[in-house]
């Protein structure tokens, strides 16, 4: 299970305790999702926080450049996608920028589905995320398991 909160502005590092610690005291994972981090520091990324893990979420490659002290990122949106109509895919060119320019674990995320996940990992990504390709197939099962297949086929 997760537990997942929206936070306009810096959160504070109480707020962000209070809330890790309700998650874990009912055994879920703990997501923070602050629109801006630092009261206006970096207010083009989502911090992302799982029990004192921070990942960050990338759309540009120019916002490569600011990726100190994150544990992970998620990059996309690689694709145009409906379940987030605010951000600008980067296509397979951030994806590929990405896998030369980062150590950290990262994985893409946006539009990718079936049809076109092989192209994303064969740019460089070392995992996907999805929303649509499962959420919204006949047969979920299925289709995670067919992108399961296709993301391992290309590693």
């Amino acid at each position: 299970e997760m537990y997942s909160w929206w936070v306009d502005g810096d959160p504070g590092a109480a707020l962000m305790a209070e809330l890790r610690a309700q998650a874990k005291a009912e055994g879920m994972w703990a997501i923070g999702h602050p629109k801006e981090v630092g009261g206006g520091g970096m207010p083009f990324m989502d911090y992302v926080y799982i029990n004192e893990v921070i990942g960050l979420s990338i759309e540009t490659e120019a916002q490569l450049d600011a990726i100190a002290g994150a544990d992970y990122l998620g990059v996309g949106a690689v694709f145009a996608t409906p379940t987030k109509t605010d951000s600008v895919a980067g296509g397979l060119e951030l994806v590929r920028a990405t896998a030369a320019r980062v150590t950290a674990p990262w994985f893409a995320i946006g539009g990718i589905e079936l049809a076109n996940v092989a192209e994303v990992v064969t740019a460089g990504a070392p995992g996907v995320a999805v929303v649509r390709a499962i959420r919204d197939a006949d047969d979920p099962e299925a289709a995670a398991r067919a992108l399961k297949v296709a993301v391992r086929t290309k590693e």
